[in-house]
């Protein structure tokens, strides 16, 4: 849940409640992109394929056409498709036990305040709803034209 607020000297505020402290700004779906294409500039260096030798040209052809096309379909669909599946699990795995521990151990949730320029402000807040309604008063301090290191949460 990211707010956007303009203050009244004009500056955007993007205020946010962060799951963890030093994660980056990419969504995920650019995430995603960024290591599809790595995963395929690796694996499309050029296939040696040899189509073997076929007691007939057509057969040995038609051999090496469904071998190519097996391999691509193994690079380019299936095996992207695994590691997204297991990255998934792993981040939907992470996202519980973060969970978890936040709520069962009282860690704080650090809420966030980012001007477009990059200027970041950071405060830590025990509990959800009170990270959330911390949110709420931050944004409605910029709002009202208050200096993010002014603004004291209790």
């Amino acid at each position: 849940m990211a707010v956007r607020v303009v203050s009244p000297d004009g500056s955007a505020w993007v205020v946010r409640r962060r799951w963890l402290p030093g994660t980056s700004t990419d969504s995920i779906t650019t995430r995603f992109g960024r290591r599809f294409r790595r995963v395929a500039e690796r694996s499309g260096d050029g296939l040696d394929v040899d189509p073997g030798c076929g007691a007939v040209l057509g057969e040995g052809i038609a051999a090496a056409i469904a071998l190519i096309a097996i391999v691509l379909l193994l690079v380019f669909v299936v095996i992207p498709l695994l590691v997204a599946l297991a990255e998934v699990a792993i981040l939907l795995l992470l996202a519980g036990a973060i969970l978890i521990a936040r709520v069962v151990l009282r860690r704080p949730w650090i809420v966030e305040a980012v001007e477009a320029d990059g200027d970041a402000h950071r405060w830590d807040v025990v509990g959800w709803r009170a990270s959330g309604a911390a949110c709420t008063t931050v944004a409605q301090h910029l709002e009202a034209g208050l200096a993010p290191a002014a603004i004291v949460l209790v």
